[in-house]
């Protein structure tokens, strides 16, 4: 039995720019910062909760409070609930990701399970903007972990746990950051990218051996699930 883990911002769903717009707004208005760097690979943990700390350490040279990234949140998905409910295109899926996802589910040698950097509620409301169904999926999310590899490795257990197998013979990590590409050479894990945006030539620079723009041919993306392999080193 083999596992695929999709990641949600950029993979799943075009979310990306509206996520970026309604996180940095939100850690103006609560930690007071003047201007959110969205460069993400300058920080150390790309997750909602990474961000959340290393953006309030710059501000005020100390560790967040449990109520101060709770405010944080909070704010956060104010302003993202707004965002997609006045401009619903902001999210939607990638083409063809619902109907690939609930196919895929269907296949009797795979297994499907989320991990996301997104905090749950995040990533829940995102997939119902885009209407993909999670249903009972096993889904790990930045309340789980600190780092991407944590997160993954949360998904992987659940998956375990929630198909009762207790070892995957393959497990494909399917994303479309680079820092998607250090989690899965972190994990040892193949990966299958995802490019919705034109920059494929990026991640197959990372070292990513098989890329799609999309999820609409369903038969290329089982044949990418199964060669797809660890990255390589950057080019």
């Amino acid at each position: 039995m083999d596992l695929a883990i999709f990641d949600v911002d950029g993979t799943l769903t075009r979310s990306n720019r509206v996520d970026n717009a309604c996180f940095a707004r939100a850690c103006v208005e609560v930690i007071g910062a003047a201007r959110i760097d969205t460069e993400w690979l300058t920080y150390t943990h790309v997750t909602d909760e990474g961000l959340s700390r290393q953006v309030f350490e710059r501000q005020h040279g100390r560790a967040p409070t449990a109520a101060e990234i709770t405010r944080l949140r909070e704010r956060f998905m104010a302003f993202l609930e707004e965002a997609v409910r006045e401009r619903p295109e902001s999210c939607c899926e990638v083409p063809g990701a619902g109907a690939a996802l609930a196919r895929l589910r269907r296949e009797a040698g795979w297994r499907v399970a989320i991990a996301t950097g997104c905090w749950r509620a995040s990533a829940e409301l995102k997939l119902r903007a885009a209407e993909i169904a999670l249903d009972d999926l096993p889904l790990a999310s930045a309340e789980d972990a600190l780092p991407r590899p944590g997160i993954v490795a949360h998904a992987i257990a659940r998956a375990q746990t929630h198909y009762g197998h207790q070892r995957f013979e393959r497990v494909v990590s399917i994303g479309d950051g680079v820092w998607d590409v250090h989690t899965a050479q972190h994990l040892e894990l193949p990966m299958l990218g995802v490019c919705h945006d034109g920059r494929i030539e990026r991640l197959r620079r990372h070292g990513v051996t098989h890329v799609l723009a999309d999820f609409t041919n369903f038969e290329v993306l089982m044949e990418a699930l199964a060669q797809a392999e660890v990255p390589g080193a950057p080019l």
